[in-house]
């Protein structure tokens, strides 16, 4: 909801046309891209009761602007005060359909702080290095991400 009113300021402030608009603004607070925003914020959510030194591994995929696989190893370092402490460690990847030619690869870690009892984030701080392989060259990416709840 929402989504034709957000089309509309845009069109009014820019003067640009609808048409042009109309992409762009799905890219950003479409159906994949919310779901990407979800799973970028929560993969880290065990579904279970953790404790100190406990690890698992999270498989989320991200959609919107092409499939890219993210392999997460999530460990618990500690638990103070209701906050979970955790560290990331991330295989990134992203293929040319399925089994055939790999576009993007890299790896991403970082630190997450979450509430222990309700699992909701208090803070986020991950670095993608990755590579986008094209025919013509091999582009390097730095990519950081980073969400605070206060």
């Amino acid at each position: 909801t929402g989504y034709e009113n957000i089309k509309r300021k845009i069109v009014d402030a820019t003067g640009d046309d609808v048409r042009n608009v109309s992409p762009l603004v799905r890219r950003y607070v479409g159906e994949y891209a919310l779901t990407d925003l979800i799973n970028v914020l929560f993969f880290y959510l065990p579904g279970r009761k953790i404790e100190p030194g406990d690890d698992w591994v999270k498989n989320t995929v991200l959609i919107e602007k092409a499939p890219v696989k993210y392999s997460h190893l999530i460990k618990v370092k500690d638990i103070k005060n209701d906050t979970v402490h955790m560290t990331v460690q991330t295989v990134v990847s992203s293929r040319m359909g399925k089994g055939g030619r790999i576009i993007l690869e890299g790896k991403q870690h970082g630190t997450i702080r979450a509430n222990y009892r309700t699992g909701m984030l208090i803070d986020l701080d991950l670095t993608e290095n990755s590579v986008v392989h094209t025919d013509a060259l091999d582009r390097n990416t730095i990519r950081r991400i980073r969400a605070a709840i206060r």
